[in-house]
């Protein structure tokens, strides 16, 4: 079936959710931007938001890099349960998807915010999380 043969109804509905998705994925970027340069009310004000509006589409594979970033920026600008909460969320649904990218990359993300807090940081069981993530980005090869 042609683009040109579907209803324009259809057509219209489309492009609006095309360009919806894509609007909240630059508000993801954008607020990821933000954080970084230490504005923590930017995950509040954007990338929570964003993260809502995308409901089931935030498993997808192309947030992984994203998702992963979001939790560390988080804990290096003291947002420690902020930053576990979304990795707890994402590794659930890794697991489910049997994900073994988005897992390895997920635990680099979890072992880096356990180590922003240096007071409390386990670096031995940091260093164990970052070997396990090594070894399974290596497996795809």
């Amino acid at each position: 079936m042609s683009w040109n043969m579907l209803s324009p109804i259809l057509r219209i509905a489309v492009r609006k959710h095309d360009a919806s998705i894509w609007k909240v994925k630059a508000r993801l970027w954008r607020g990821l931007v933000r954080l970084r340069a230490g504005h923590v009310r930017a995950y509040d004000d954007e990338n929570a938001p964003a993260l809502r509006a995308l409901g089931n589409a935030r498993d997808c594979v192309t947030l992984t890099a994203f998702l992963a970033e979001a939790a560390v920026a988080l804990a290096r600008h003291t947002r420690a349960s902020d930053a576990s909460e979304l990795l707890e969320y994402v590794v659930e649904s890794v697991l489910k998807a049997n994900n073994q990218f988005a897992l390895a990359e997920f635990s680099r993300a979890k072992a880096e915010t356990m180590l922003c807090d240096v007071a409390t940081a386990d670096i031995t069981h940091a260093e164990n999380i970052l070997m396990s993530a090594l070894q399974m980005s290596r497996q795809g090869d």
